[in-house]
């Protein structure tokens, strides 16, 4: 194909992502938000359309029926009942109630009309659309189409924004929502009228893409909706010619791409422009840096929601529960802790096969929720690429296994090493950007390496992923004599220790743990020193689910152990300070870019670290298992158990991962598509968002600070 043909594709494909990028445009100017959802609209308008032609709508009279269908969804669904109860509130909470709602609409999407490909009616479509009107280069009717909508729909969109009272009324409320409250605009209806706006543009590029490829599906518009993200982003957000150059830009780079470089890279040279201009330019090409740009968002806080009857009464009846809850646990702590620690040490011999299973999957994500709860939760910063260095983690254990043979303890530090590095390389020159840029760029950072694993078959293996990778092996060797006979001197000290400590300074507190060291050296020596079948073997191979279950146990005690005194040292009084304000943390003399990128390699060595148990358990690795959902799943755990806070992210972790299992259990028996345990975590998380925005434990829930902030929000 020769370089006109290629840009012909590109200005075609271009026009389709200028209408997804003004769409989007519109949405975020007026309410700085990363407007999920809007990718879901693609979908919506083509089955809208789809489903208005087969009950026999002429074609034109479809599509203006399924914007206007779609355009009241946005307004209804999005707007009213999902973001305005908790408009104005901390940006964490905004953005998973976007995720929420478009993981829900989604999966209905796929409930109501399948999870197939399917064909756009042929006989629907026009003569004219299918018409050559250019020979060399091939210019169809479609073309023309597509260009002329963009250009009708973009430039009149432009004019109702300049040039009318509504349009005045957006642009005041995108500068300054409290003046313009102020000065007597109605800001729920203008808001409204910017979601009916950009979703019926975004039904407009999704009925367009349908006619393009001739089919539909319920994914189609996950890739092209963060394209016109990042279009509307290279243009300048808010700005609508803008929006459509940038929007032009990258269909025609992406053509470009696919026809001269590689197919399967289009994708990661979109990415890789988006993120680059991020970081040279945050406002963009065409966009003027304003003060949301420069002044950090708050992510963490309070949320200040419209407290209704229903609410208030749930919280008068929860809070009794929850007092008394509290003080049990401060009376009752060491119990509480007894009792959990010798359940979890003696789960496998009371439970075993799925639910085993279960409970190392439980544990695998309260892994990666504690390693991904150093972003967001102590430094504040919004981390929605972690998958990637999940995914880094598992395909470097595998690499290394596969290829170099190498123990699996020795990949762990190098996993995490690995993890860590990428981190410093991706934070280092994008963590002086705030808000939701830096959320956007992570976002490309894990999408990219999902894109390289899954093109790089030489050595990644591509879409069929890496098999054959060994199983974790514990050399015992070691625990022969005369290596025994110091552990036997070593408990025996650890035993004169703890009656020393009981005796003379009636210190209490390390005493539990010196018995225990004792008593485990002890025990190992004694069943080294032993004969026949009672002496150790010299290695043990992880290969039940029950050797994995006491490994994935170690690695969680190791991770909240690091991340406990990591949040009490001075490195995390350093991370608060940030995350509650960075400019007074600055004035402090706080290295902000250092204490950043700290907290973000540490976190991606826990995701690595993560990863690498994942790909030893599975034995098995391929791109499918870190797609972005799994990021949002652990965000997820984060806010259901409370940012921040870590026993309510282990809380959040078995509650999501727990639920996830058993709806995939149970909703096949009642005849419901497994899948549909998605939509279900959608409407879960915006209701948490909605009830309970700082999770079910917050920070200094113990210390009663919650309930008495809940009460004068009240």
């Amino acid at each position: 194909m020769d370089l006109l043909e290629q840009l012909i594709a590109g200005l075609t494909l271009g026009g389709i992502y200028a209408l997804i990028a003004v769409g989007f445009s519109m949405v975020y100017g007026v309410i700085r938000l990363w407007n999920f959802p809007h990718k879901d609209m693609l979908t919506w308008g083509a089955f809208m359309s789809i489903t208005y032609v087969n009950l026999g709508v002429p074609f034109y009279l479809a599509l203006i029926l399924s914007m206007f269908s779609v355009a009241t969804i946005g307004v209804v669904f999005i707007d009213y009942l999902a973001y305005r109860p908790i408009r104005g509130g901390p940006r964490l909470s905004l953005i998973i109630t976007a995720i929420g709602c478009s993981i829900f609409l989604s999966n209905i999407a796929r409930l109501i009309w399948g999870g197939r490909v399917q064909p756009f009616p042929h006989h629907a479509i026009p003569d004219f659309y299918r018409t050559t009107i250019i020979s060399e280069p091939h210019i169809s009717g479609l073309h023309l189409f597509i260009w002329g909508a963009t250009i009708i729909m973009c430039v009149s969109l432009y004019l109702v924004v300049q040039y009318t009272k509504t349009g005045t009324a957006m642009r005041a409320l995108a500068q300054d929502q409290v003046a313009a409250s102020l000065m007597g605009i109605n800001i729920n209806g203008t808001i409204s009228f910017t979601f009916a706006i950009g979703t019926a543009m975004g039904a407009l590029a999704g009925l367009l893409m349908a006619l393009q490829y001739g089919v539909v599906h319920p994914l189609m518009g996950f890739f092209p909706g963060i394209k016109g993200f990042a279009a509307s982003v290279l243009g300048g957000i808010g700005n609508i010619p803008g929006a459509m150059i940038g929007g032009i830009i990258i269909g025609v780079v992406e053509s470009l791409a696919a026809g001269y470089l590689h197919a399967g890279y289009k994708d990661v040279v979109a990415y890789g422009l988006m993120i680059l201009i991020i970081c040279l330019r945050p406002q963009g090409l065409f966009g003027q840096a304003t003060a949301v740009q420069t002044i950090e968002e708050k992510w963490l806080g309070p949320t200040i929601v419209k407290v209704g009857r229903i609410r208030e009464t749930i919280a008068q009846m929860v809070a009794p529960l929850k007092d008394s809850l509290v003080v049990f646990l401060t009376q009752r702590s060491r119990l509480v802790l007894t009792v959990s620690i010798a359940v979890v040490a003696l789960l496998p011999l009371l439970v075993g096969g799925h639910a085993l299973y279960i409970a190392v999957l439980i544990m695998l994500y309260m892994v990666l929720a504690v390693g991904l709860n150093i972003v967001p939760g102590f430094c504040g910063l919004l981390d929605l690429g972690f998958v990637g260095f999940y995914a880094i983690g598992a395909y470097t254990s595998a690499l290394l296994t596969v290829h170099l043979n190498m123990s699996y303890w020795l990949v762990i530090p190098l996993a995490a090493l690995n993890g860590a590095i990428w981190g410093i390389l991706l934070g280092a020159p994008t963590l002086r950007l705030t808000g939701d840029y830096f959320a956007i760029v992570t976002f490309g950072f894990s999408e990219m390496v999902v894109l390289f694993i899954t093109n790089e078959m030489w050595l990644t293996g591509g879409t069929r992923g890496i098999v054959g990778i060994l199983p974790p092996v514990l050399d015992l060797t070691f625990l022969h004599p005369p290596t025994v006979y110091w552990l036997l001197v070593f408990a025996g000290v650890m035993l004169v220790t703890t009656a020393y400590l009981a005796w003379r300074r009636r210190d209490k507190r390390y005493i539990l743990a010196f018995v225990a060291l004792a008593v485990t050296c002890a025990t190992i020596s004694v069943s080294s020193l032993g004969f026949g079948s009672d002496r150790l073997p010299d290695s043990f191979t992880f290969l039940s689910t029950e050797s994995f279950y006491y490994l994935i146990l170690a690695i969680l005690i190791l991770t909240v152990f690091t991340a406990y005194r990591l949040h009490n040292s001075r490195v995390g009084r350093a991370w608060t300070a940030i995350r509650e304000d960075f400019i007074a943390a600055e004035s402090c003399g706080i290295n902000l870019l250092f204490y950043k990128v700290l907290a973000f390699a540490i976190s991606a060595s826990f995701g690595a670290i993560a990863g690498s148990f994942f790909a030893r358990w599975f034995m098995f690795v391929s791109p499918v298992m870190f797609r972005f959902w799994e990021s949002f799943l652990i965000l997820c755990m984060i806010v259901l158990g409370g940012a921040g806070s870590i026993p309510g992210v282990i809380l959040g972790a078995a509650i999501l991962v727990s639920l996830g299992e058993g709806l995939r259990a149970f909703l096949p028996i009642v005849g419901i598509a497994a899948e549909v345990r998605y939509a279900i975590y959608g409407i879960i998380m915006i209701s948490i968002i909605r009830f309970s925005p700082r999770g079910l434990i917050p920070v200094g829930w113990m210390r009663g600070e919650t309930l008495a902030e809940a009460k004068r929000l009240r």
